[in-house]
């Protein structure tokens, strides 16, 4: 969600839902530690992957792939 544009409001609203089974960690810890240490906790996460996602680079297939075995290139 990172690496597409998201939000750290999109990504609170798709774990805190109770349908979506990555969230089950963030909707654990409300559960026991209250909603204010869950969204602590999702902030801590988007931080972690916008910062990841802002070090490295995209690479598509066709710059891994190189010319085909055998041929010249």
């Amino acid at each position: 969600m990172a690496r597409a544009g998201g939000t750290v409001d999109q990504v609170t609203r798709l774990l805190l839902h109770p349908d979506h089974e990555g969230g089950r960690h963030a909707r654990h810890i409300a559960l026991r530690s209250g909603q204010s240490r869950a969204l602590e906790y999702i902030r801590r996460v988007w931080a972690s992957a916008t910062q990841a996602v802002s070090t490295t680079m995209a690479l598509n297939s066709a710059s891994l792939s190189g010319p085909a075995p055998g041929t010249a290139g």
